[in-house]
Formats: structure tokens, C-alpha cells, sequence
């Protein structure tokens, strides 16, 4: 069991390594699985190019295969003496999805004449990805604090009450740059690209529409955080970063125009909200009902008096009272990358995506609050821990939008 990450030892955890493929591969994986309580069920182990299968009861001698996957398939090649369930076999082929940030593997059989692994593949899924060094899982800030002993936002827990209620599509607006159109896990779940002001690449944005809305349960290598969002994707860095306020105001400007509900500003370099043009921009999309979200990380010292009502800030390492505290910095977070990719990131951005798909969710869900409402839901979530605000959370902010809706 994972010990619980206390939030002011989020930012000291060592960085994951970088993961990033087209797809995610079996090579250097291992996973658990067993179809009864009563049993300790098996391991499978894809070291290199072969597959060692290990009965943890002890009644059946390890099983090893040749395997060759190829994009979202693999199959399995019997070895002389040492593939013992299947010998003289021909090779059995699966079509390979996985769950939970690829932490849960399924084994779909396309054919297979060998019972015995044909039995063991299907009746011990799903597979469940063993971490031995003891690094975190990437699906780790979907966990519940309670349950798990983990500081994640609830996420799982959330869509298990969210099961029994209906929808409605929610936008999100990232201002920075253009997502990968094409990415394998985001292309259903984009605007129409007439909407965006630039069809130009980025990063960043990428790794942040992953976090907020990758396909869920496609069997890809992500899955956001919301069900039912559509990302816009603006580009306010045209011209070398120049006249840089004014493009995120006309950024802002256009997306609550369009119907965006959140709106998440990216610091490319640093905004003076307080000044023209942009604070006229926010307080349009005030009227318009549209939430924005921003790394508190801004060099500008907010207080009550000079904070736009429906500006957020957000915050990975100053869980403050004023401040959305989300994971994002020190511990990274897997997610989409450029040309159908998936690696892992972290910073405020990150944060920012976190909280602003959070808010995406509870408002698809509970259509009727009001923007204010909203906020209210999401800042409370947060469970304060004395005067500090803890990390916001996905079943309280449910239970107080269910109250509110009422």
C-alpha cells in the first residue's frame, strides 16, 4: 500500500521517468491478475521478446512464449521445451487494451487453439501492472486520499456515483497553442478546428488537453479527466510571443463568445491581468459565465479586492486558502504528447489542467450551477487541513454539487 503524500511532499517526490510511444509496449511490463479471491492467481512477466508466466500457487511450472506485438496486438509463439500448456501449438493472437493510464491490461482473443492459455489470458483479466521500484502508478492523482493513502483528487470514486446521472458537453478553452489534431486519444474530442485561431502544434497543450479530456475506455494510453469535454485550443503566441496581452485577450474573448465554459491561460510569459486589455476580457467572460484558470506562479500578488470573481488560481506547492491546490509539480503526470505519443509532465500547467478538468466534469454533470456555484464547489473540495486548502477533490466536489443542485 502506498504511503499517503502529504501535500507539501508533493514537490519532493523524484520526477517518473519520461514514457512516451505511439502506443504503449508489453516489452518490461509485468502484471497480476487472478479471476478469485480464494486464489493468489498468476504473473506475467514480458521481459525482451518472451512472456513468463507464473502460477503463484506453486501447483503448475512457469510458462514462457515467444511475443511480437505489433501496434495494438500480440501474439504468442510457442518456444520447444518450455512452452509446457501449449506445445506444437500454432501461434494464438490478441488484440491488447488498456485502463487506468495503463495500469490495467485486457487480453481480447482473436484466435487462439491453445486452451490452457487461451483460459488463463481471459479468466485472470484484467491485468494489473506490478511496480516493484516502488514508483508511483500513473494513474496515481486518480486514487482517493482515504481509500488509497494517496493525495489524489477522488477521481474513481467520483464516476461511481457520476454513473447514474446523464451529461451535457462541456468546452474547455487552453490558451497557449494547438493540440495534435490527429492524436489517436484526443481527435474525437476536439472542436472543430475552424474554431481555433491556429492550427500550429504544441506541447504543452497537448499534455494538458490529455489530462483534461483523453477518450475514456477506448483502450488507448490515457484517460482524462472528464467524459463529455470538447478542447478548444487557441494560440495567443502568434508573432514571436508580441503583443502577447493582447492576443490572450482576444483569446479569452473568443472562447466565451464560442460557448467555452473554462477557459485555462498559460503563461508563456508573464500577464498582467490587472491591466488593459486583459481585465476587460475576463470581465466578459464574467457575463458570459465562463470560469478562467491560472498558475498562481503569475509574479502578481492577488488579494480579495483586486482577484477577478471568476479567475482561479491554481497551485501544486501552495496549498493557500485563497488558491486551488492540485497535483502537477515535483510528480508527473502521464499523459498525451505530440504525434499520437504519451509521455509524462509535470508543472503548474499541469495543475491548472487538473483543476480546470475537475471543474469541466462537476459542471458537465450538474449543468444548472451557476459559475459561481461552481467555484464554490470546487474551492470546498478542497478539505482544509488548519488554515491551508487541501488538494481539491472529485467525490466531495459531487456531494456538494448534488446539495447545491437541489
Amino acid at each position: 500500500m502506498l504511503r499517503k503524500i502529504h501535500p507539501f511532499c508533493l514537490f519532493l517526490l523524484l520526477a517518473l521517468p519520461s514514457f512516451s510511444q505511439t502506443r504503449q509496449l508489453l516489452a518490461g511490463t509485468s502484471y497480476s491478475g487472478t479471476h478469485t479471491p480464494l486464489k493468489q492467481g498468476s504473473e506475467i512477466y514480458f521481459q525482451g521478446d518472451t512472456l513468463y508466466i507464473i502460477d503463484l500457487e506453486g501447483i503448475k511450472h512457469p510458462d514462457t512464449y515467444l511475443f511480437q506485438q505489433t501496434n495494438d496486438t500480440v501474439s504468442f509463439i510457442m518456444l520447444d521445451e518450455f512452452s509446457i500448456d501449449c506445445r506444437d501449438e500454432t501461434p494464438g493472437l490478441y488484440r491488447i487494451s488498456w485502463a487506468n493510464n495503463g495500469e490495467k491490461l485486457l487480453f481480447k482473443p482473436i484466435h487462439d487453439a491453445c486452451m490452457a492459455r487461451f483460459t488463463l489470458l481471459i479468466a485472470e483479466s484484467p491485468w494489473f501492472r506490478k511496480r516493484d521500484d516502488g514508483r508511483l502508478r500513473n494513474d496515481w492523482y486518480f486514487l482517493d486520499p482515504e481509500k488509497d493513502n494517496i493525495s489524489g483528487i477522488s477521481l474513481y470514486e467520483a464516476y461511481k456515483l457520476l454513473r447514474f446521472r446523464k451529461s451535457q458537453p462541456v468546452t474547455v478553452a487552453l490558451i497557449a497553442g494547438n493540440v495534435d489534431q490527429n492524436h489517436e486519444d484526443l481527435k474525437e474530442n476536439l472542436v472543430n478546428p475552424e474554431s481555433s485561431i491556429s492550427l500550429s502544434a504544441d506541447k504543452l497543450s497537448t499534455q494538458m488537453a490529455g489530462i483534461i479530456a483523453a477518450k475514456r475506455s477506448n483502450g488507448k494510453g490515457v484517460e482524462g479527466i472528464a467524459d463529455n469535454v470538447k478542447i478548444m485550443a487557441l494560440d495567443a503566441w502568434q508573432e514571436n510571443g508580441e503583443n502577447y496581452e493582447e492576443n490572450v485577450a482576444g483569446c479569452i474573448r473568443h472562447a466565451a463568445e464560442k460557448g467555452a465554459k473554462v477557459v485555462v491561460l498559460t503563461q508563456l510569459k508573464p500577464l498582467s491581468i490587472t491591466k488593459k486589455p486583459l481585465s476587460e476580457a475576463i470581465a466578459f467572460a464574467a457575463k458570459k459565465g465562463t470560469l478562467l484558470f491560472m498558475s498562481s506562479e503569475s509574479g502578481t500578488k492577488f488579494t480579495s479586492s483586486n482577484l477577478p470573481s471568476n479567475l482561479l488560481l491554481v497551485s501544486s506547492t501552495e496549498p493557500q486558502a485563497s488558491i486551488l491546490f492540485a497535483p502537477g509539480v515535483g510528480v508527473n503526470l502521464f499523459t498525451t504528447t505530440p504525434s499520437s505519443t504519451y509521455g509524462s509532465g509535470s508543472g503548474p500547467e499541469m495543475a491548472c489542467a487538473v483543476a480546470a478538468g475537475l471543474s469541466a466534469l462537476i459542471w458537465s454533470y450538474f449543468p444548472t450551477l451557476t459559475a459561481g456555484q461552481l467555484k464554490q464547489v470546487v474551492f470546498a473540495s478542497g478539505k482544509k487541513q488548519g488554515d491551508l486548502q487541501g488538494t481539491i477533490n472529485a467525490k466531495r466536489a459531487y456531494d456538494l454539487a448534488l446539495k447545491l443542485s437541489k
